[in-house]
């Protein structure tokens, strides 16, 4: 499912606001924070950047980069995000089994560092990984590690409730992932606007699964919203699709074939030509079908792709 993977990287990463740095022994001295550390900062938050924006290759590689740069500092707080960083990317990009890899070392990091907080998030995080694979069995232990920890520390993880709501979605449990994803988002923050547009998402899906094109309709539409306002162009370009598939089922060709033209060219000015080719060979037959030209469209994709392009949204 594209959706959970989406869903994780946006809520996945930790920006290196302020700089932190470790005091030696008795001395309330702090020490002077090197270069290499200094840089290492700015790189991760670059590649948090391209992340936002759903550049997934550019902002792995910036992540490694910065994974080195903490490494060479001994910053094991900093080896851990930038790690998870990576873990959570790997896992946009479909590598599932370095996925789990990656973010399984990122654990160990949190847990020698005692930080349950980002532990959670970790164990979300493989979790969420697992259910991309549909492999619901090693999911809910990842998610039952998660809920313990939270419990013994009276802590609330969004992303973990998201994560369990998701896994009750996969599991057919409409009611209960309802309740659950409800819960999640009584939780964000007015002004996080990633995890208001993944919780969105997320019950999307659910209502798309259970049957409820309204109710779908109406999540994915808030979804969009929040994604614009982000800039988050992925999910733009995923929430777009998802309400042209909803309107084709509920016989609005014209609206859903608009709605599909739109999510193909972000699509295309993110260079993904596995969706460009998906979307194009059913907004073909779709648009015969309404005697609508959609040539423009096919143009414009195809020249993107190519690089002919004044603004590549990952360069």
């Amino acid at each position: 499912m594209i959706f959970i993977i989406n869903f994780q990287l946006k809520i996945g990463l930790m920006i290196f606001a302020t700089l932190f740095f470790y005091s030696c022994g008795s001395t309330s001295i702090q020490p002077t924070p090197s270069k290499t550390y200094s840089k290492a900062v700015l790189t991760m938050n670059q590649g948090v950047k391209w992340y936002e924006k759903g550049c997934y290759q550019k902002a792995i590689k910036l992540f490694w980069d910065a994974n080195e740069q903490f490494s060479a500092v001994d910053l094991p707080e900093g080896v851990a995000v930038s790690l998870n960083s990576i873990g959570n990317a790997n896992h946009h990009l479909g590598e599932i089994d370095e996925a789990i890899l990656i973010l399984k070392q990122s654990l160990i990091i949190y847990e020698q560092l005692n930080q349950p907080q980002k532990q959670i998030k970790n164990l979300s995080d493989i979790a969420a990984t697992y259910l991309t694979v549909e492999d619901l069995k090693s999911a809910e232990e990842w998610i039952d590690k998660g809920e313990k920890l939270s419990k013994k520390w009276e802590l609330d993880e969004v992303a973990l409730i998201l994560t369990k709501g998701i896994w009750l979605t996969h599991k057919k449990d409409y009611d209960q992932a309802r309740k659950v994803l409800l819960s999640a988002l009584d939780l964000v923050e007015p002004g996080d606007l990633a995890t208001m547009g993944t919780s969105h998402a997320a019950l999307g899906h659910l209502e798309l699964e259970a049957g409820n094109l309204d109710a779908a309709q109406k999540y994915f539409v808030f979804a969009l919203d929040a994604d614009r306002q982000s800039g988050f162009y992925r999910g733009i370009a995923d929430n777009l699709a998802e309400l042209g598939q909803i309107s084709i089922q509920q016989n609005h060709t014209l609206a859903g074939l608009f709605y599909l033209q739109r999510s193909v060219k972000v699509y295309a000015l993110l260079g993904d030509n596995t969706r460009v080719d998906q979307l194009l060979a059913q907004i073909k037959p779709l648009a015969d079908s309404v005697d609508q030209d959609i040539r423009l469209t096919q143009t414009l994709t195809h020249r993107w792709l190519k690089g002919e392009i004044g603004h590549h949204l990952c360069r």
